[in-house]
């Protein structure tokens, strides 16, 4: 059978399951722990001991297996569904299967052969080496007994402002550190509030007694892991700044000694956006002694002449802390769930970065509902029989609060920056060239300030509240447009050797233009790992299934194979829309199978889709076996990327 259209599409596409050898910790079971649990599990890092390797983890394997069956491990509290958040760590069914089946057989370890590269942790550091680390000049030393807010002066010793993409907390010593706040100290007031202190530090309670700026602000509290900012964002420090890092040491009967560090990695990319950090919170509530599900709120309405995007939330409550749930509420009365946690612990909380920042348009209002349970059934709750509970520093008082990250829609602090070098084939991921009918996927900074896809055919001209591309004047179909990347279609009626891209940025106008060469073709196939290499996205042209290692093709079976950049087609299609029926390419297309040449049935656009090009290939009678076996296109004598293809 030679199916011409496809019955599903990338995502959509399965194959049916075959059995599998025993899992091993070197082969399945470490690239789980490498993908979910190693930034906390190494050593240095907050997870109690290491999956960085097999002999340090062999003695809990039992423990693993509970926790990974319960979902209690790796530690994710948000509810699915409502946010939709950067990197969460939850282990789909099939990774918790593999673990079971592993744990089930033995822990086998397997052959050392198998094992990926491992993680680089430089000295404990999640992120890598810091570009500037910062500690206290001396311990500091805590005596058992009450809570103790300590502030810590730390020079920068910046010469010039620096934009910064990351900040990590270390806390020197876990069993007395409860959490850290870090501020900008632009006035230096922090130096002269430690006085002579050896280790330049001053008690401070509810924050650092400095006049802070918004544009920077680093938080750590147990659980909560580093990340990078969104490219073209980052917070900021000017130079000659002071950091004023505040500790909360709950010592209880031991007390220690602590010198906690502060890992600061400046951006290396343009930064168009400071993302600036505001706190919500409720001060004047009291929980009453036995009460489970005490409610507290708060809210914010947002100025109606200043439109924002949230990058992040960090809810926090302290020890009676039960529920956290966030949102914003729209000027129209729509109202969009921002997170919402139904089982907070006190020990793992963490900054939450959106996937995709949430739009606050002026004029909405940012709210919080918080819960607490100060009944006895409360296994955290430090108070027996049960107290009325209200605001305090101490971690046995209570905390209503989530920070808000956000950035200033009208804020640009550099026009668009695109070049051809910085715009590839969205199959391949091969740039610096393009042809008629592509689709081209331009990565940059500042192209505007919000995020948007297209939702119908033909493609719109404009997305994202006005970011459009113009190619030799003519206006570009556009699939995709946010700050840091635009998926648009190269027109078919572009013909010339060069083209002349022009993108404009919708709040000010601000444009850039370049050039880029032009092919007739550019090919590129599709592979499952979306970024050009590894499995070819292939079907089989009977079951429509995808092709794989659970899958292979046979010799001498038909397969339909999904690629991009063909060039021109007949009958012509209008850029931007879906062809309704067949529409094959202008230039002959040829499929090499492992070096062995494939009989092609048809080539061209993929009916019902824009931009996607589909070939019709019988897999060679003689070609190479295996579950590497190499694949690709060669259009108008121009090749393409080298995919992957399971062949038996």
């Amino acid at each position: 059978m030679k199916r011409l259209i496809p019955t599903s599409f990338l995502i959509c596409l399965t194959a049916a399951g075959l059995p599998a050898a025993t899992p091993t910790f070197n082969k399945e079971v470490v690239r789980i722990f490498q993908q979910r649990c190693q930034g906390c599990h190494h050593p240095g890092a907050i997870g109690p001991f290491s999956l960085m390797d097999y002999e340090s983890l062999r003695p809990y394997g039992r423990s693993i297996r509970e926790r990974v069956v319960e979902r209690t491990m790796p530690v994710w509290k948000p509810m699915p569904g409502i946010g939709d958040f950067l990197d969460p760590q939850v282990l789909t069914q099939e990774q918790i299967d593999t673990i079971t089946q592993w744990a089930d057989a033995g822990y086998p370890e397997g052959d050392p052969a198998d094992l990926p590269k491992p993680l680089a942790f430089p000295d404990g550091w999640t992120l890598g080496q810091p570009d500037l680390v910062l500690t206290a000049k001396a311990p500091f030393t805590v005596a058992p007994g009450d809570d103790v807010y300590r502030c810590f002066s730390l020079p920068a010793n910046l010469s010039t402002d620096q934009f910064v993409s990351a900040v990590d907390v270390r806390a020197g010593n876990r069993s007395i550190v409860h959490h850290a706040v870090v501020y900008a100290d632009p006035k230096g007031q922090s130096l002269g509030l430690a006085g002579n202190d050896p280790a330049a530090s001053y008690n401070c309670f509810g924050d650092a007694g400095v006049d802070a700026s918004d544009t920077f602000l680093a938080a750590w509290a147990p659980g909560i892991t580093p990340a990078f900012f969104a490219r073209g964002t980052a917070m900021k420090l000017t130079a000659g700044t002071r950091l004023a890092m505040q500790l909360h040491y709950h010592p209880a009967q031991t007390g220690g000694t602590d010198q906690t560090q502060i890992g600061i990695y400046f951006t290396k990319d343009n930064v168009d956006k400071i993302v600036r950090q505001t706190f919500l919170l409720n001060t004047s509530f009291t929980i009453p002694a036995g009460n489970s599900d005490y409610p507290v709120r708060a809210s914010t309405t947002i100025s109606r002449t200043s439109s924002l995007h949230a990058v992040s939330l960090l809810p926090h409550m302290h020890l009676l802390g039960r529920k956290a749930q966030a949102q914003a509420t729209y000027p129209d009365g729509s109202v969009v769930p921002m997170i919402q946690i139904d089982n907070w612990d006190f020990d793992y909380q963490a900054i939450y970065q959106f996937r995709q920042p949430v739009p606050l348009p002026g004029g909405s209002q940012f709210s919080f509902t918080e819960v607490f349970d100060n009944s006895v059934n409360n296994p955290r709750n430090p108070n027996s029989p049960p107290k009325a509970v209200s605001w305090g520093t101490s971690t046995t008082d209570e905390m209503a609060v989530v920070a808000l990250g956000f950035t200033i829609d009208s804020e640009h602090l550099s026009p668009p920056l695109v070049s051809a070098n910085s715009t590839v084939n969205s199959a391949s991921y091969v740039g610096e060239v393009s042809a008629p009918g592509a689709v081209v996927t331009l990565f940059g900074t500042g192209l505007g300030s919000s995020w948007e896809s297209a939702s119908s055919s033909p493609l719109p001209r404009t997305l994202a509240n006005g970011v459009h591309v113009t190619v030799n004047g003519i206006d570009a179909p556009l699939f995709y447009a946010s700050p840091s990347q635009v998926n648009f279609q190269m027109p078919f009626e572009v013909l010339s050797s060069t083209a002349s891209v022009t993108l404009t940025r919708s709040e000010d106008g601000a444009r850039q233009t370049f050039q880029m060469p032009m092919k007739p073709a550019h090919p590129g196939i599709y592979t499952t790992t979306g970024d050009g290499k590894g499995p070819a996205t292939a079907t089989h042209s009977d079951s429509g299934a995808l092709v794989g290692a659970a899958s292979p093709a046979s010799r001498g079976e038909w397969l339909v194979l999904y690629a991009n950049g063909l060039g021109s087609v007949s009958p012509a299609v209008p850029s931007g829309a879906a062809p309704e029926g067949l529409s094959g390419t202008v230039n002959p297309v040829t499929v090499s199978v492992g070096g062995v040449d494939a009989e092609v049935y048809f080539a061209g656009l993929a009916p019902g889709f824009v931009g996607l090009y589909q070939i019709n290939f019988r897999v060679p009678a003689n070609a190479p076996v295996g579950p590497d076996t190499s694949l690709s296109l060669n259009v108008a004598g121009i090749g393409s990327n080298v995919a992957t293809l399971s062949v038996r």
